[in-house]
């Protein structure tokens, strides 16, 4: 693409304006003030998370890590993170008690460790990094603005499963398997779905969605008055949702699943009564980081595709 065609796309597509912190005119003081306020904003987060016991300390360090980052790329970044890492942080302490039953199936409980703050938030900050590479080695405006919508998909992934899971297990009835509809399933089951969780799922991906759609249009790179921004805002959304079943269709598929050898019971957990489980379906090395990583990575690359195709042609 030469100059002029350059200039006829970004006015054919007026739709993303420059980074909030980091092009022209150059300021040492501005680059002080995100770094305080980053690192003041996000430190005061991860605190807040590791005396709630959300997070373990070596989650924290990455949490901070990742989400100092999106803040000095853009804070629209950084914003949907939080907002996904609050909502399920809060929604997995709901009715704990309630849930205790069903968690036991679950190799982790809800104090997130580093390989889950990993797997939730990666994909999401390197769409993020893509859409800073993009703008300063001044490439086509739609590959920036797409990176914009992936990395709220993938953010939005994660969000809607953990609202589907944490919700779908007090859901009075029991799951039924992604498979096979007709089959119930134990509550905390891999590929196991209600209609309550399934809800819970919708309102997760939209919540991350609008919350990077308001942001995003308050800071300027996000134009909702342009009709086309309303379907890429919605395709987020919606392959976000999406990415949730992918997980569900995963867990129930490739991710690995145990037995007791004990009580008898299927969990995802490798020792359980105080001795090693026997792997009963799926496979042993794919455990349900790696598939939340999946659905992330799913959600990001499916938008990222989708919004370019649209922006581009």
């Amino acid at each position: 693409m030469d100059e002029n065609e350059t200039i006829k796309h970004d006015r054919a597509f007026p739709l993303v304006m420059l980074p909030t912190w980091f092009m022209p005119p150059f300021s040492l003081w501005r680059w002080i003030y995100v770094a305080v306020t980053g690192t003041a904003i996000n430190y005061l987060a991860v605190r807040w998370a590791l005396l709630k016991g959300h997070l373990t300390r070596q989650a924290a360090l990455a949490a901070f890590a990742i989400g100092l980052t999106l803040w000095m790329i853009e804070p629209l970044f950084f914003v949907v993170l939080f907002v996904f890492f609050a909502s399920s942080s809060l929604l997995s302490k709901l009715n704990a008690q309630k849930k205790k039953t069903a968690q036991d199936k679950a190799a982790k409980g809800s104090t997130r460790d580093v390989h889950q703050v990993l797997a939730n938030g990666s994909i999401g900050l390197v769409m993020a990094i893509i859409y800073a590479i993009a703008l300063f080695a001044v490439l086509p405006s739609w590959i920036s603005h797409a990176a914009i919508f992936s990395s709220i998909a993938a953010i939005a992934a994660p969000n809607a499963d953990t609202w589907a899971t944490e919700v779908g297990m007090m859901s009075a009835k029991k799951p039924r398997w992604i498979l096979d509809l007709h089959v119930q399933v134990e509550t905390g089951t891999s590929g196991g779905v209600t209609l309550r969780g399934t809800t819970a799922a919708v309102a997760g991906a939209l919540l991350v969605m609008i919350a990077g759609a308001l942001i995003g249009m308050l800071s300027g790179l996000i134009n909702l008055l342009v009709a086309k921004e309303w379907i890429l805002v919605g395709i987020a959304g919606a392959m976000g949702f999406l990415a949730s079943l992918v997980d569900s269709v995963i867990g129930a598929t490739v991710q690995g699943t145990f037995q007791c050898q004990t009580c008898g019971k299927e969990t995802e957990k490798r020792i359980h009564c105080s001795l090693p489980t026997r792997l009963v379906r799926g496979k042993g090395m794919i455990d349900n980081d790696v598939v939340n990583f999946l659905a992330s990575a799913f959600a990001g690359g499916s938008t990222f595709l989708i919004t370019a195709l649209i922006l581009a042609w």
